[in-house]
């Protein structure tokens, strides 16, 4: 069986999370949460995993990091800066200027991808692993690997986005707030909402596509 990839695309606080529980529920499916982040807060911040432990020490966790820590190219800072350059709005609308990454960079970024769902597909015994990721700008990184993708595009109206973006939240760590989260000013939030939803929609052209 061709191994899939299932990406939850679209703004934020628009049902990701529970989605991405149901579907990792299934038999031969495994979800990642949101992979963007295990870099930055799994494996340097070391954050929590849902069973409770820093992520490097996840029982999962710890095999493919470890693997992957030893035959990826880029050093973890490197994939890091192309990750930033490759998926952040303001860096992707600054390209014209020369901020986004060289070709080589993005191709050994798109190989050390490649090679993290590799191993993760090889430690949880799946077929199908969920991202719920979010970020449009992945869609087309995605779409550059060897596994068959499809797209889970999210759209939430945009009041209920606003109310839940302009909650605040204390860190606790016992209940999975692992920073302070301040409520958002309502033109990010707009602009956003915006460009998370059209970007999804352009990017996802030629793939399968769900709204």
């Amino acid at each position: 069986m061709e191994k899939r990839i299932i990406y939850i695309a679209g703004e934020g606080h628009s049902g990701s999370t529970l989605l991405d529980i149901i579907l990792g529920s299934s038999d031969g499916v495994f979800s990642v949460g949101e992979l963007i982040n295990l870099a930055q807060k799994g494996i340097k911040n070391r954050e929590y995993c849902s069973c409770g432990q820093p992520v490097p020490e996840c029982t999962v966790w710890e095999k493919i990091i470890s693997e992957w820590t030893t035959k990826r190219t880029l050093a973890i800072d490197d994939y890091l800066d192309v990750q930033r350059r490759l998926i952040t709005h303001k860096k992707n609308l600054s390209g014209l200027l020369g901020w986004l990454p060289r070709a080589e960079e993005v191709t050994t970024y798109i190989k050390d991808r490649e090679l993290l769902y590799d191993i993760i597909f090889k430690y949880t015994d799946s077929d199908i692993i969920v991202d719920s990721s979010k970020s449009p700008h992945n869609i087309p990184i995605l779409h550059n690997t060897k596994f068959e993708v499809s797209v889970i595009h999210l759209v939430r109206r945009f009041g209920d986005v606003l109310n839940s973006y302009k909650k605040k939240y204390e860190k606790n760590v016992a209940e999975g707030i692992e920073e302070h989260i301040k409520p958002a000013k309502t033109y990010y939030i707009l602009i956003t909402w915006i460009l998370n939803n059209v970007l999804t929609l352009i990017y996802s052209r030629n793939l399968n596509y769900t709204l």
